[in-house]
């Protein structure tokens, strides 16, 4: 099943239709009136937010301490300001990736790095997703395969719904360090961890080898379409020369709002309201997956992010199922192949369920019609 198709089952309206399906970041939880509030005061006094501008130094330094939370030391010098993540992983991929050296993908990762890989000609290797990632890295180079970079999503992996233990943190630094490969860490929901004390991003480990991706989106709003990334010193001149390129600069008022928003908020405190009403849902979720998948039914239990990832029995497929979960019982999700590359693209039984933007009674109604609809198709 293509994307077009799927967002055309997921994103029709209807009143009744509990969506599982796109990982949008919860409205209910945006801080619109300090949004407001900023807005307002950055429109008051305009000054250059209506003109071509460098980047807001003030935003950057933001950052610098936004990054702290982090774990990661940087200058304002290293950030780089981009239109949200996946502007950021596009820059990455065009410049780590050229003459030829190709990429290193997980078997099932992110769509998004996913276009922004095939946009070009960049070869590209995957390895597996099950076992260890850094093992499976080291046998490609052991093989003779010499990458120029290697996406990974170390925090509340998407669509997987897992997060790499701090050894395969590690075994992915000393890899790059040691051969001279690139890791492009895309921490899109490092800050939303649940469980534990929170780990701290890939690129604390190493400043070199590892070009991080972050965002506002998950954190504060989508919508205002502001990113970074933190780049090591060795690429700055050059990831600015792609960021020209592509975009000139990040939208003026985007970074204004942003940075009089951080002036007199307290974004910690609000992250730690996602992260408790984020891990409510996500509760909920797991209990009723248990309660209403067919015993034995592998799915994972994620501590980060906003996805489980559940596989289905062999010869299911979820694309077609897709069709009769949404016009029939109600309930949507997003087939997971649309998530695969290499040996396992040709598998249909996987598929990806969101519990970011619906309610606890959302979430029991909708996984009640989907465990319905798998009893009535007699999967088991």
């Amino acid at each position: 099943m293509d994307q077009t198709s799927v967002f055309d089952f997921v994103l029709r309206k209807n009143a009744d239709l509990v969506s599982f399906a796109l990982g949008l970041p919860n409205p209910d939880l945006f801080p619109v009136a300090e949004l407001t509030a900023a807005v307002d005061a950055v429109f008051k006094s305009p000054g250059d937010v209506y003109q071509y501008a460098n980047p807001l130094e003030e935003l950057r330094e933001h950052i610098v301490r936004l990054m702290a939370m982090r774990g990661v030391t940087c200058a304002p010098e290293q950030i780089v300001l981009t239109n949200g993540a996946q502007h950021g992983i596009d820059m990455a991929v065009r410049l780590l990736c050229g003459s030829g050296r190709p990429i290193v993908l997980e078997e099932i990762t992110y769509t998004g790095a996913l276009s922004a890989v095939l946009a070009g000609d960049t070869p590209v290797h995957t390895v597996g997703t099950s076992g260890s990632l850094a093992r499976a890295v080291a046998g490609l180079v052991g093989a003779g395969v010499r990458p120029g970079a290697m996406y990974v999503m170390p925090e509340g992996h998407n669509p997987l719904g897992v997060s790499l233990p701090g050894p395969e943190r590690r075994a992915l630094a000393e890899l790059a360090r040691e051969h001279a490969f690139t890791l492009i860490e895309d921490d899109a929901y490092g800050f939303l961890q649940y469980d534990d004390e929170p780990r701290p991003a890939l690129r604390s480990l190493e400043d070199r080898w590892v070009f991080y991706v972050g965002s506002f989106s998950k954190v504060i709003s989508p919508g205002l379409r502001v990113g970074w990334i933190v780049v090591p010193d060795a690429l700055v001149d050059q990831a600015l020369v792609v960021k020209e390129a592509s975009t000139l600069e990040v939208a003026t008022p985007g970074q204004h709002i942003v940075a009089r928003l951080l002036d007199g908020w307290d974004l910690a405190a609000h992250i730690g309201v996602l992260r408790r009403e984020y891990a409510l849902r996500r509760d909920v979720m797991r209990r009723c997956l248990e309660e209403v998948l067919p015993a034995g039914t592998p799915f994972s239990r994620p501590d980060s992010g906003m996805f489980f990832w559940v596989e289905l029995p062999e010869g299911v497929d979820t694309g077609e199922l897709l069709k009769v979960a949404a016009s029939e019982y109600g309930v949507s999700f997003v087939p997971g192949d649309l998530y695969l590359s290499g040996p396992v693209q040709a598998k249909r039984n996987y598929l990806r369920l969101s519990f970011s933007c619906v309610s606890p009674a959302e979430i029991e109604a909708g996984t009640e019609r989907l465990g319905r609809l798998l009893r009535d198709r007699g999967i088991a």
